[in-house]
């Protein structure tokens, strides 16, 4: 009877101290923009907007990495979103009409937003 009355406050610790010390994986972002020259007929000054529908690719560029390669065109924002679980390199490549910028990387750690702008007219 003593034993129990010491057990069960030890074994309530022992759930609180294991389930706040397991590592939660929070989701790794990356947001790359596209943006393009325009010409304001007002004012004639140069200005940058949305490149719409721009094709932005993230991949891994090794054998067995199939399930991360996938494609996804920009919204009216100029903004493409990938989402990844857990930490990774990860390669893009955008293509909007005759522009192409293949390639480039990113670094994505857990719980992190990692943001780009890509100008198409430079």
């Amino acid at each position: 009877m003593k034993h129990t009355k010491f057990l069960m406050p030890l074994l309530l610790l022992g759930l609180i101290v294991g389930s706040s010390s397991c590592k939660k994986n929070r989701d790794a972002k990356a947001i790359i923009t596209v943006v393009k020259d325009s010409v304001n007929f007002v004012t004639g000054d140069t200005v940058q907007v949305a490149a719409v529908q721009a094709s932005v690719r993230f991949y891994l560029d090794i054998i067995g990495a199939e399930h991360i390669d996938t494609t996804i065109l920009t919204n009216t924002s100029g903004k493409a979103e990938f989402v990844w679980f857990e930490d990774a390199i990860i390669q893009f490549d955008v293509v909007y009409g005759s522009f192409s910028q293949l390639e480039e990387f990113l670094i994505l750690e857990q719980g992190e937003t990692v943001e780009k702008t890509v100008n198409i007219n430079d």
